[in-house]
């Protein structure tokens, strides 16, 4: 049994998982496992790996590969991770993204020396133009508190790969029939959170996010709505069986009336907006939509009212704000 099991999932990833493979084999802990599932890659991603891993030949005997055989999503790829680990704290990365050389051992440092169940880090978001941001990880005091901001998906982040888990936590997850691509990390955190007692935070940047247009979040389709509904199956049911459904139905009615405000907003797909303008309508109508940003209010009332033509010249003004913003702050 290894300290740490770092897993990672791969899907026609040739271009990234080079560098990826070389940020995680060159980690300064020596105890690690590293657990790559391939998901019916059809490109070159696995001999890319194995010539990676041929010039660290002291992690040879620490490597797993699995392959699914079929490509069956990225959810259903990390149940098999998890599946495989024998790691007492687990670790995801993205295949297109890498890491700074000590974050499994500062990580892995800290859950020992705090008991944590959880241990976040900040990270760097790269940019396709070059541009990079900082962004920071809040972890609140009390778990009440923990539990909400994961819920609201404001102060902390949804994303499973700045963080390290105890296997054991890891494990209580609950999955639905359906795997979902989007919002997965975030439908897993919701639980996470409210099952761990201990989580800390370690206030560097050490995971590196980069956000090369391709992956499964770039383009919103009609998956993204799917698992969207998904999503909030899955998470009521959760809160229903914990008993707290009830203390946070109002703040859930609000969470599903944003998120098809940001979707109405970021498709460009006129079809995807009428074929899901029902969604969350109830809700819509209970909670209204005064507390979104005036765009998004907009984009629901031409939704609401059929008027498609003009979301579409709503959301490429909303853009075309955004990018000035960009260009001249």
């Amino acid at each position: 049994m290894s300290a740490v099991s770092i897993l990672v999932c791969l899907y026609n990833a040739e271009r990234y998982i080079g560098r990826c493979a070389e940020s995680l084999f060159g980690q300064t802990m020596a105890d690690v496992e590293y657990i790559f599932v391939d998901d019916g890659s059809s490109d070159g991603s696995m001999a890319v790996l194995a010539d990676v891993l041929g010039r660290f030949p002291h992690r040879r005997g620490q490597v797993r590969m699995v392959s699914m055989g079929l490509n069956c999503g990225v959810e259903a790829a990390r149940r098999r991770a998890v599946a495989e680990a024998a790691g007492d704290y687990l670790l995801f990365v993205d295949s297109d993204d890498y890491i700074e050389p000590d974050m499994a051992a500062r990580l892995y440092g800290m859950a020992v020396e705090t008991g944590a169940d959880i241990v976040a880090c900040d990270f760097v978001t790269e940019y396709a133009d070059g541009r990079s941001e900082l962004c920071r990880e809040h972890v609140a005091a009390g778990r009440e508190e923990r539990f909400r901001d994961m819920l609201e998906n404001r102060r902390a982040n949804g994303y499973l790969w700045n963080k390290m888990y105890r296997a054991a936590l890891l494990r209580k997850c609950r999955y639905g029939d359906r795997p979902m691509n989007y919002l997965e990390d975030y439908a897993a955190n919701v639980q996470l959170y409210y099952y761990a007692e201990r989580v800390a935070h370690l206030p560097v940047p050490l995971y590196h996010y980069v956000k090369n247009g391709a992956s499964v979040t770039a383009v919103r389709s009609r998956r993204h709505f799917e698992d969207a509904q998904e999503f909030w199956r899955r998470t009521e049911a959760f809160m229903r069986e914990m008993g707290i459904y009830s203390e946070y139905e109002a703040t859930l009615s609000k969470l599903k009336v944003e998120m098809k405000a940001h979707l109405m907003m970021d498709t460009a797909d006129r079809r995807l907006r009428r074929e899901f303008r029902t969604m969350f309508r109830a809700e819509e109508a209970s909670v209204g939509t005064a507390f979104l940003r005036r765009g998004e209010r907009l984009m629901l009332w031409t939704v609401r009212r059929r008027l498609f033509l003009l979301g579409d010249a709503l959301r490429h003004a909303v853009l075309l704000r955004n990018s000035l913003r960009r260009t001249f702050s």
